[in-house]
């Protein structure tokens, strides 16, 4: 009777500690790379003027905007490529139009990144501009800024960014 409530015991303990665990390590570790805490892009291009910040802003609404209206064009042909590959008698010739659609519009999402890295780009210095490519491109060939670098890879701001947005070490 004794070692029954103490085996009660240790499993409702043990179930415990078990989702607290596992609830701790469900948590989010922030808001990703390339953002600063109050949610600004490009925050650790190093001696960002204040115009330069504002111009930059005004090209990423602009491009936030274009990209937006590809991505709604993208899920359209998504779903209708959906709807067309479950029918009872698909077409693979309307299949087929419908995926070089597809492929056309991300050849227009490429270009249109393309066109704003190198707006950013003009903006900048040309110590920026080596900053700049240099965590452009590590994000994207490396997944999330490289791996043992913190929470899932992420790097962080390494330079004191805050106030005078230079290379020097925190």
């Amino acid at each position: 009777m004794l070692k029954l409530e103490f085996m009660k015991r240790a499993i409702i303990g043990t179930l415990l500690l078990t989702t607290v665990a596992f609830g701790m390590m469900a948590q989010p570790y922030g808001k990703g790379p390339n953002v600063n805490p109050g949610g600004q892009p490009y925050y650790c291009i190093p001696n960002l003027t204040e115009q330069q910040s504002q111009q930059i802003e005004k090209l990423r609404v602009e491009h936030l905007k274009k990209m937006n209206t590809i991505r709604a064009e993208m899920e359209k042909l998504r779903a209708e490529k959906h709807a067309l590959m479950i029918a009872e008698k698909p077409d693979q010739k309307v299949i087929d139009a419908i995926i070089d659609k597809m492929a056309a519009q991300r050849a227009t999402m490429q270009k249109e990144q393309a066109r704003h890295h190198l707006a950013v780009r003009a903006l900048l210095t040309d110590e920026q501009n080596v900053y700049f490519d240099q965590k452009t491109f590590n994000k994207r060939t490396v997944k999330v800024w490289g791996k043992g670098c913190g929470p899932r890879g992420y790097w962080g701001c390494r330079y004191n960014c805050n106030d005078n947005r230079s290379l020097e070490k925190e």
